[in-house]
Formats: C-alpha cells, structure tokens, sequence
C-alpha cells in the first residue's frame, strides 16, 4: 500500500486514581513522549481522568458510598482548567488528543469524551449514551448529541464509543454510516474470565468485539485501556475485600480494517505506549470486498432512524391558551 502513512499512539498506563490534577500531569508527560516518537495522534481509555470507579464492584451500596463521594469531587468540569491544560499541550505538541474522563455538571456524572485537534480546539465533546451495569450508580445517561461521535481532523475521520457501546448493533452501524478512518475503541481495564460472572466481561471478549467493529467499520480501531495495578486495587477497594482478583488489563493496540492486529503484544499487566502505523489505501483495500454502509448494504429493506434532537428538561409553554368556541 502507498497512501497516506502516519502514526498514532496508544498508552496503556494506569490513571492517577481520584487526582485529576496529578492525572493532568501524567497526561501531558505520555502526550509529550508520543510526540516526540512522531505521533499525529493519541488515544487515551475510557474515564482516563480520573480513573474508572472500580470500586463499584467491590460490595454493596454502604460499602462503596464513601468512594462515590471521593470520585464525584475528582470528577472534572467541561471548561475546567483540566482539559483546558491538556488542550494546551495539544497544541504545543501538535497532536491531536482524545481523552476519556468523567464529567460533572450540575450534581450529575457522565462518561464523557472529548478530542483535541493539533491546535488545541476541541472538535468533539460527547456522553456515553447509556452507562452499563455498575456505572449507572454513578453516571448519567448521556444525550441525543452522543451519537454524533465522528470529527473530521487533519489525517482523516476520527470516530469514538465507550466500552459496552460495542456491543449496542444499531449505535455501531450509525458511527459506521459517519466513515471514519480511525475509531478509538476506549475501554476500562477488562481481567480474564473468573469462571463466575458473565463471560461478555472478561478480556477476550472485549478484545474480540473490538476486532469485529475494525471488521464492520472498515476503520483502523485503536483499542484504549488502562492499566489496574495493585497500588490502583488498593485504592479502590472496599471494606469486604478487594474488587478484582489481579491487576489485569485488556491488552489494547489497533487493528486493521480487514481485523488484522498491528500493534505488538504486551503482557497483562504492562505499562506502555503502543504505536500503530496507519496507512490510508488499506481503508479502500478493504472497502473493496466489505462497505457495510455502501455496496455492502441493502437500504431498500433495512433503514436506521436516528433522533439527535436534544430533549431539555424543562419547557415553558408560552402558547396562547385556545379561544373558546361561541356558544350555541
């Protein structure tokens, strides 16, 4: 192949838990590595600032209060000077950034994301539309906008979902018909199968739902995840006893539009950043056999309908009330 070549950056690290501002700081340090490796982008994990809240799975509701307190006043405000620091580096660095972090407005919590192009402006702020599971104790659903999730940047359509949000088809499809050339794929950190709970958590299954989004986008999909260590256990565990068994992640990276990994392997638990070369004609390689939302299509039969009007939470009724009909 012989178009447009580039990298892109993947860490694999383990958030600052419930310290946005040192979390900045490891942000900008990783930012600045990857740029200097000659990165046109990177791509953070899901709730990257200020950690995802693992220790909802560690007990029951009066065992985690106290965390959820903790993890609400960690939580980072849209304009705050958080992103505005990280926008800044973005720019200074001129590469392009996304950044998975829990939003606060009001007295509500999102699972948010945002992207920087390489100039510092924000293209894209959008809310997982629907949290999964546990999160729901925490975090709101986000709003019609959400689905809007694909920006066009400097080297190509950029699109990103959270987590679970690749297990939802008709979601999926709508961020296929948005082409884009790079999906960021931001996931939490997944651990093996325990035997237990429900095979759809562990890694492979993560790993193999985000390999199936390369397949059906046709996009370069960058899978972002973080790292839990057992200093992160600690920090997020409860009174009954620890959340997860070991300090495992799901092993992130990209893949190829055909589904192929092009990125190396790494260990469970291994502290890194991933670089992935990315090389535009494979994009129209692929399309040649599969454009799920083109030759591969059938819109005769089936169509997919889409509200993205936002619905406000309060309406004032400013109508004139009807005029009564005249008597008889």
């Amino acid at each position: 192949m012989s178009g447009s070549t580039f990298k892109v950056a993947v860490p694999q690290q383990e958030p600052c838990w419930l310290d946005p501002a040192a979390g900045v700081i490891k942000t900008i340090k990783i930012m600045e590595e990857a740029a200097a490796e000659g990165a046109k982008l990177i791509a953070f994990g899901e709730l990257w600032l200020p950690g995802y809240p693992s220790f909802l799975y560690g007990g029951k509701m009066n065992d985690v209060v106290g965390h959820g307190m903790k993890y609400f006043k960690a939580a980072i405000n849209l304009e705050g000077p958080e992103l505005a620091e990280i926008a800044e580096a973005a720019d200074r660095l001129n590469l392009i950034t996304h950044v998975g972090f829990t939003e606060r407005e009001g007295n509500t919590l999102y699972m948010s994301n945002v992207i920087f192009d390489e100039n510092g402006k924000r293209l894209l702020h959008r809310r997982k539309i629907k949290p999964s599971h546990y999160e729901r104790v925490l975090h709101g659903d986000g709003d019609a906008e959400g689905v809007m999730n694909c920006v066009e940047t400097s080297i190509g359509r950029v699109s990103v979902l959270n987590c679970w949000e690749h297990f939802q088809p008709l979601l999926k499809y709508h961020t296929y018909s948005q082409r884009p050339l790079i999906h960021i794929s931001a996931w939490p950190m997944l651990h093996p199968h325990g035997g237990v709970e429900q095979w759809s958590h562990c890694d492979e299954s993560g790993k193999g739902v985000t390999r199936t989004v390369a397949i059906e986008a046709g996009a370069f999909v960058l899978c972002a995840s973080n790292v839990l260590t057992a200093k992160g256990m600690e920090i997020n565990k409860v009174d009954t006893g620890a959340v997860v068994d070991a300090g495992h992640i799901q092993p992130g990276g990209g893949f190829a539009p055909d589904g192929r990994q092009i990125s190396r392997k790494i260990s469970d638990s291994e502290e890194t950043i991933l670089y992935v070369d990315i090389d535009s004609d494979l994009q129209a390689f692929n399309g040649l056999v599969q454009d799920t939302v083109g030759h591969y299509s059938r819109p005769d039969i089936f169509t997919l309908v889409v509200n993205v009007q936002p619905r406000p939470r309060v309406i004032y009724n400013t109508a004139a009330p009807p005029i009564p009909s005249p008597s008889a």
